[in-house]
């Protein structure tokens, strides 16, 4: 069952945190934020023992550019508790569906004292740029070390509904989604694929930074540590000689 911190009062507006960014191409996904809802602000706790994840299916092939999402701390005593969150494919062995052990991109940082049932949005830049399937099943996955009650807490998206699951206490595994239900607030923003061959970072120029990245996972394929399926320009499952000779070729554009 999930566990979920909740208030029932008005809505607290919280600060918006921005980073200086590109405008990206396309929002692939949205809930809405967690303000006005009919129950006040609500959320999940993610904690040494529930990791919590929301699904999102692409309606057209992009890179990921990053995403958002709104957090608050529980912890009164002034801590910053860790929250990692992944970017996973779905698992849908037995035909159920739930983030998959496969990780594609990592973000970490340390959640600040917002006050309590006082949602923040955080935003979270994309490095690999990865390549994200039309049709396919995607997770951003959540979790942390910090004890019950100190813990970082994913704010409820108000009056949505969409595909939000959790591990089960005891056995740390993810429970097969649910149909809908509450949905933890989720942006997620993308580049259309097709975009320039050999900009590996996505900021629409060929150049040293993408070569550089190129060359930090070349031999490296599917499943490798280093692996970056972003400079995987032809989708072979490995970054090798065709991906750097397509690098190569658009240098400088």
């Amino acid at each position: 069952m999930l566990r979920m911190s909740l208030r029932m009062t008005s809505a607290a507006f919280g600060l918006c945190v921005a980073v200086a960014a590109t405008a990206p191409a396309d929002t692939i996904y949205a809930t809405n934020d967690p303000f006005g809802g009919w129950f006040g602000i609500n959320g999940f706790d993610v904690f040494e023992h529930q990791s919590v994840a929301t699904r999102f299916t692409p309606g057209a092939a992009h890179t990921i550019d990053g995403f958002s999402v709104w957090l608050w701390n529980n912890d009164e005593s002034g801590g910053e508790p860790q929250i990692t969150f992944t970017l996973r494919p779905d698992d849908n062995t037995n035909g159920e569906s739930r983030p998959s052990s496969t990780i594609l991109e990592t973000w970490t940082m340390s959640v600040p004292n917002t006050g309590l049932f006082n949602p923040v949005e955080f935003f979270f830049v994309s490095q690999s740029h990865t390549p994200l399937s039309a049709g396919q099943r995607y997770w951003i996955a959540a979790e942390s070390q910090a004890a019950a009650l100190a813990d970082p807490v994913w704010a409820w998206a108000a009056n949505d509904s969409g595909v939000t699951t959790n591990t089960d206490y005891f056995t740390g595994e993810w429970y097969p989604a649910p149909e809908q239900g509450a949905v933890a607030t989720l942006i997620v923003t993308g580049t259309p694929a097709g975009g320039l061959a050999g900009d590996v970072n996505g900021d629409g120029h060929v150049d040293l930074a993408d070569l550089a990245l190129l060359l930090a996972t070349f031999g490296q394929c599917q499943g490798d540590p280093a692996y970056n399926a972003a400079a995987d320009f032809d989708a072979s499952g490995c970054v090798e000689l065709g991906d750097l000779t397509v690098l190569l070729a658009n240098f400088g554009v």
